[in-house]
C-alpha cells in the first residue's frame, strides 16, 4: 500500500509539474455620492458603495486554449444586495505580441442575489458572456489580465413580493466601460 501511494504521488507531481495553473482575480471598490447645495444648506441625494470581489482559477491546457472558473462575491450598500456569482469559462488566445497576448474568454454565468431588509425576495440570473481582453506577463509566474468590454446575454427571474414573479431579458455591449483587471500568479 505505501509503494502505492508513493507512486500516486510521484505521477501527480510529474503530470502537474508542466501544468499551467493560474490563480488570480480581481478586487474592485466604487463609491458615488450626490448633493444638492441650496446657498449654506446642502441636502444628501443619493449614496452608494459597491464592492466587488471575484477570484479565478485558470488552467492552460495548450498555447492557445485554458478552461477557468470565477466565483465572484458583490455588495452593494445602496441597494442592499449581496450577490455572489459562478462563470466557468474558456479562454482563446488567438494573437501575441511580444509578451503581451490577446484573448478572448466565453462562458456561462450564473447570479443569486439576495435583497437585505426589503420585502423582496432573492432573484437568480442565467446568462452567457464573451469578453475580449490582454494578458501581460511580467515574469514567468505573474502576469497582468484585463478585460476590455463585456458582450452577454442574461436572464433575471426575481420574487417581488405577494406571489409575483419579475422576469427580464437583457442584452449587453460594453466597450470601455467594462474594463477590468486582474493580477495572476501561476504554479
Amino acid at each position: 500500500m505505501k509503494k502505492f501511494f508513493l507512486m500516486a504521488v510521484i505521477a501527480l507531481a510529474a503530470t502537474t509539474a508542466k501544468a499551467q495553473l493560474w490563480v488570480g482575480g480581481e478586487l474592485g471598490f466604487y463609491s458615488t455620492k450626490t448633493e444638492r447645495e441650496m446657498g449654506d444648506l446642502s441636502e444628501k441625494i443619493y449614496e452608494n458603495k459597491t464592492f466587488t470581489f471575484k477570484p479565478e482559477l485558470v488552467y492552460d491546457l495548450n498555447e492557445n486554449w485554458s478552461l477557468g472558473i470565477g466565483v465572484g462575491f458583490y455588495h452593494n450598500d445602496n441597494e442592499r444586495t449581496n450577490t455572489w456569482s459562478f462563470d466557468p469559462f474558456a479562454r482563446y488566445k488567438f494573437a501575441e505580441a511580444g509578451d503581451v497576448k490577446f484573448f478572448i474568454d466565453g462562458g456561462v454565468r450564473y447570479q443569486s442575489e439576495h435583497f437585505n431588509g426589503s420585502e423582496l425576495d432573492n432573484a437568480e440570473t442565467y446568462g452567457v458572456f464573451f469578453k475580449p481582453g490582454l494578458s501581460y506577463e511580467i515574469s514567468d509566474n505573474v502576469c497582468f489580465d484585463a478585460h476590455l468590454g463585456d458582450l452577454s446575454y442574461m436572464f433575471r427571474k426575481a420574487d417581488v413580493g405577494g406571489g409575483v414573479e419579475s422576469k427580464t431579458n437583457s442584452f449587453d455591449l460594453k466597450a470601455a466601460s467594462a474594463f477590468t483587471f486582474g493580477v495572476y500568479f501561476k504554479f
